[in-house]
């Protein structure tokens, strides 16, 4: 299906469910906004996807769609029906859904394009990013962009540099947060973090959510020095933290992708879902996983877990992150006006 731009005035997407996803979407959704121009764009988000393109100005108007939440009125069949009216009374042209639900087919719209077939045709481990630009491709939306898209307002990203300024080239952010089955241990993160402090590193913790904050909190337990990172501050306050450092080690969550899309250099810690598909994106990068199991990457494959465990991250050594580390610290720098070489 290719679209005619004339025909099309008025675009709804409906936003993916968490931080990574919607970052690895960005990309082709830029590509999308630049093919049109002149269309009224319109996502339907839930709140905390929602805070992140609050400031963006490649979107007109934000619906909150908060499916999942306790009491949110669009759970269960009957919030699916409540949502769908919603989305038809826009009267949009164009509807755009990339986790490939049957959304599109009771939408009112001249363009319902459909991608669920795609997973018979791309290879398993292309990236998913490549994949959303796929779609877009497949609409005759020409591909000017290959990068993801994270919008910080200039007055906070100048506020936030010029308050870590006497760190640059030395600030290395910490993610121990993430799902339970994707978080590599605390006690190797806080080990991790003296290592790089004795090397003369400054390293910040960070973590968002409650859960976050609680995996966050034995990490900087075990790091009296470092610069505490945790709790729910403004969405473009973590992303221009993340800009400001030299280097971002995470596990695999909404993190390991704001870096990417900043351009930070990163390390994800991968288990059981797979970092060619999931990984980052764009940006200097090293991938660690398990090379001792057998089963690694085993909830994309739909594998049982062989070794009877849900956190294969266990067996992931601290010199492996260790080395990693090294690797992208003597590749990448920052000079005294905040760019990367």
């Amino acid at each position: 299906m290719r679209i005619e731009p004339s025909e099309i005035e008025r675009v709804f997407v409906v936003g993916l469910s968490c931080i990574g996803d919607m970052l690895l979407s960005s990309a082709a959704l830029y590509n999308l906004r630049a093919y049109l121009p002149h269309a009224h764009f319109t996502i339907g988000a839930n709140a905390q996807v929602a805070a992140m393109l609050a400031d963006d100005p490649l979107w007109d108007e934000i619906k909150l769609y908060d499916r999942g939440k306790p009491n949110s009125p669009y759970n269960g069949w009957r919030g699916r029906i409540r949502a769908i009216r919603e989305f038809r009374a826009g009267k949009y042209d164009l509807i755009v859904d990339l986790r490939s639900t049957l959304i599109p087919l009771f939408m009112n719209c001249r363009y319902r394009p459909l991608w669920e077939w795609r997973e018979l045709f791309l290879p398993r481990r292309m990236h998913e990013a490549e994949r959303n630009l796929y779609c877009m491709g497949s609409l005759g939306v020409p591909l000017r962009s290959r990068s993801m898209r994270l919008y910080v307002p200039e007055n906070i990203s100048r506020d936030v540099r010029r308050e870590l300024a006497p760190y640059r080239n030395k600030l290395v952010i910490l993610n121990p947060g993430g799902r339970a089955f994707k978080r590599w241990p605390a006690e190797n993160f806080a080990a991790l973090g003296r290592r790089l402090s004795e090397e003369g590193y400054k390293i910040a913790v960070m973590g968002y959510s409650a859960e976050e904050q609680a995996a966050a909190a034995p990490v900087l337990a075990s790091l009296p020095e470092a610069l505490d990172f945790s709790g729910q501050v403004p969405m473009p306050i973590s992303a221009s933290r993340l800009a400001a450092a030299r280097l971002c080690v995470t596990n695999d969550c909404g993190a390991l992708h704001m870096a990417s899309a900043v351009g930070t250099p990163t390390i994800g810690i991968f288990g059981t879902t797979d970092p060619w598909r999931y990984g980052p994106w764009g940006n200097r990068h090293e991938i660690v996983f398990p090379k001792t199991c057998p089963k690694s990457f085993c909830r994309d494959e739909g594998a049982d877990c062989p070794i009877g465990r849900d956190n294969c991250l266990q067996q992931i050594p601290v010199d492996d992150v260790w080395a990693a580390a090294k690797k992208i610290l003597a590749e990448s720098s920052i000079d005294c006006n905040g760019e990367r070489k």
